[in-house]
C-alpha cells in the first residue's frame, strides 16, 4: 500500500505543477520612470523633426516620388529575379544535359561491347 500512496501523491504533485498561474512580476517604480522619460524624449525629438521640414516641403510631391520609387524598385526587383530564374533555369538545362549524353554514351558502349562479343562468339562457334 506504501507504494500505491507514494505513487498517488507523485501524481498529485505532477498535476498541480500543470496547474500553477504564473504572476508577472510587477515593474518597479525605477523602470517605469525610465520608460516614461524616453517615451517624453523621443516625442519631443519627434516635434522638433517636424519642425525643421522647411515650409516648402510639399507632401503630395513627397508622397508621390516616394510612390514612384517604390514601384521602381519592385520592378527591379522582379527583373532580377526573373534573370536569376533564366540563369539557373540554364544551368540546370546544361547539367541535364550532359547527363543525358553522358547516360546516352554509356549505354552505347555497352550496346556496342555486348554486338562485337555476340559477334565474335559466333565466329568461334563456326569455327568449331
Amino acid at each position: 500500500m506504501e507504494i500505491l500512496n507514494n505513487n498517488s501523491i507523485q501524481n498529485k504533485i505532477y498535476r498541480n505543477l500543470g496547474n500553477r498561474k504564473r504572476y508577472k512580476k510587477p515593474k518597479s517604480e525605477l523602470r517605469l520612470f525610465i520608460e516614461a522619460i524616453v517615451m517624453i524624449f523621443t516625442g519631443i525629438n519627434l516635434i522638433l523633426f517636424l519642425n525643421s521640414i522647411p515650409n516648402k516641403f510639399i507632401w503630395n510631391e513627397f508622397v508621390n516620388e516616394s510612390w514612384v520609387n517604390i514601384l521602381n524598385g519592385f520592378i527591379q526587383l522582379i527583373d532580377a529575379l526573373i534573370t536569376i530564374g533564366t540563369a539557373t533555369s540554364v544551368v540546370f538545362l546544361i547539367i541535364f544535359s550532359l547527363f543525358l549524353i553522358t547516360g546516352g554514351s554509356i549505354r552505347m558502349i555497352r550496346v556496342i561491347q555486348k554486338s562485337i562479343k555476340k559477334h565474335i562468339n559466333n565466329k568461334h562457334a563456326n569455327f568449331f
